[in-house]
């Protein structure tokens, strides 16, 4: 029983953290479902033509979506990517170069 009521009093103090996370990438993660994840899979890993964006870093993500929010061309699927980005704040863009690397990779590649 003391098992319970311990393992109870540390979930209550977590579960603020893991509600911020939610709250904090909210309109994103609809954003990543409804339009990024066609592409780049469910969990950033890519489809058959299409790269995965699993591994890339918050700085990448950033960079990269600005400039195709710019139409600055950055590869085959740039003129895809304009068409993608051009609609996006400047705070979603921060908001999804923070959610990929946290929510699908370890951030540590480019």
């Amino acid at each position: 029983m003391i098992r319970i009521i311990f393992l109870a009093g540390i979930l209550t103090q977590c579960a603020p953290a893991f509600v911020f996370a939610d709250e904090k990438f909210d309109g994103v993660e609809t954003k990543w479902r409804t339009q990024c994840a066609m592409c780049h899979g469910n969990k950033g890993q890519g489809r058959p033509g299409y790269p995965s964006v699993n591994k890339l870093s918050q700085e990448y993500v950033l960079e990269a979506l600005t400039d195709y929010k710019n139409n600055l061309y950055r590869g085959d699927m740039s003129e895809i990517m304009f068409a993608m980005a051009a609609p996006l704040t400047d705070g979603e863009i921060e908001l999804l170069s923070e959610y990929i690397p946290e929510v699908f990779g370890d951030g540590s590649g480019d």
